[in-house]
């Protein structure tokens, strides 16, 4: 039960060598520590000794906590805006792209659409043509009827 009690630590720190074991620091860092970000020690009341102080490990503990918040290094930090600022150019990138696919699919249904009216153009210019006779004065007349007169036409111009 002795060796119990012994070997815990004690809740309780009375010199400035205690304190800085505590938290792995040297005894003029914490007593820096002390003047100018307000570690918790005590001193008695009345003695002109300044090396005398005592302070609770759990009031230590806390105030380690909530004096001392965990910073990202700056590398880390750089890092991260950086990631930051190429996660925003993908998504704006991919935002372009949906817009891009999207005005695709649209000129894809209108050149399909505009397919559709050729193609039904040409079947009713074909089933006109092939459902109306052809006029007295279209070409495939005068290659029949007319194969002397353009000839000597010609030739009485140079009588």
């Amino acid at each position: 039960m002795a060796s119990d009690i012994v070997s815990q630590k004690p809740p309780v720190f009375t010199s400035w060598k205690e304190i800085a074991a505590h938290f792995g620091k040297g005894v003029r860092t914490v007593q820096r520590w002390e003047a100018t970000l307000g570690l918790p020690v005590r001193r008695p009341q009345g003695s002109s000794v300044k090396n005398i102080v005592i302070a609770s490990q759990t009031e230590l503990d806390t105030w380690l906590q909530t004096q001392w918040k965990p910073t990202v290094p700056r590398v880390h930090r750089a890092i991260h805006q950086f990631h930051e600022q190429e996660r925003e150019k993908l998504r704006l990138r991919l935002e372009k792209f949906r817009e891009l696919k999207d005005q695709n699919l649209q000129l894809q249904r209108e050149v399909q659409d505009t397919v559709r009216n050729l193609l039904q153009t040409c079947q009713q210019l074909r089933t006109l043509r092939r459902s109306e006779p052809l006029p007295s004065n279209s070409p495939s007349h005068k290659k029949n009827g007319n194969n002397g007169s353009s000839k000597t036409a010609a030739n009485s111009k140079r009588h």
